[in-house]
């Protein structure tokens, strides 16, 4: 897709809806095609310089799989890159969502899903960079969007406990940060070297399971345990 200047970009995205801004642009949906435009900040600016070619920005969407949500087509104005598109899910973004709503079973599913998915890219060597506030969740599935940074290395080890402290930071930072710290097997599960997030998850649902006496399911259950605090790696943005 090619515009000739901004203002056949700005008539363009008058059929669009504005979805967010991060750190790179700004993201817009077309609602019937399921279709979401990232536009780089500046990008129409006389001296703007695009950091990223063609092969930066889609040189992983041969990589079929239903976590990471790759860049699909490039955006130019000019044959200068100032963005691309890529599907729309339906989910949040989880540092907007109340942790105390998860459902941890739910949760699980959805982490076995992306394990499968990691494996994935550790066979093709994807090593993945800043997904800790890129990871979308709609109670089923998780997705990872903004891919633009991952590239090609040996330590694909590593993608498991990026992707694994982004989960735990989300549910426990500023809530169970005091409870995790006084329940040993949980503090040094959390604190290991490599993080099992899906033994995580489930030890942390027993442990609460077992102190309130009844099964936990659903954070909010768990109340009596929190013990609000400042977070210490998590921001939140809770709608």
């Amino acid at each position: 897709m090619n515009f000739s200047n901004k203002s056949e970009f700005d008539e363009f995205s008058k059929s669009l809806t504005f979805l967010a801004s991060g750190s790179q642009g700004e993201c817009f949906l077309d609602n019937k095609k399921k279709i979401v435009y990232k536009i780089f900040f500046d990008c129409f600016d006389e001296n703007y310089f695009c950091y990223y070619n063609k092969d930066d920005i889609l040189r992983f969407n041969h990589i079929k799989n239903k976590t990471f949500i790759w860049p699909k087509k490039l955006i130019t104005c000019n044959n200068k890159i100032i963005g691309y598109t890529s599907s729309y899910k339906n989910a949040i973004n989880l540092y907007k969502l109340d942790p105390l709503s998860i459902d941890l079973i739910n949760l699980e599913k959805a982490v076995k899903k992306v394990y499968l998915d990691l494996k994935l890219l550790d066979d093709n060597n994807v090593v993945i960079y800043d997904i800790m506030y890129n990871l979308l969740y709609n109670n089923s599935n998780l997705y990872a969007i903004d891919n633009t940074e991952y590239s090609i290395g040996s330590n694909t080890c590593d993608n498991y406990n990026i992707f694994a402290k982004s989960v735990i930071y989300f549910l426990i930072d500023g809530y169970f940060n005091t409870y995790i710290s006084n329940n040993k097997i949980l503090n040094d599960m959390l604190n290991t070297i490599d993080i099992n997030l899906l033994d995580f998850l489930k030890e942390f649902r027993l442990r609460l399971s077992i102190d309130l006496d009844k099964n936990i399911n659903k954070l909010h259950e768990a109340r009596k345990l929190i013990k609000k605090t400042y977070p210490k790696y998590y921001i939140r943005e809770m709608r």
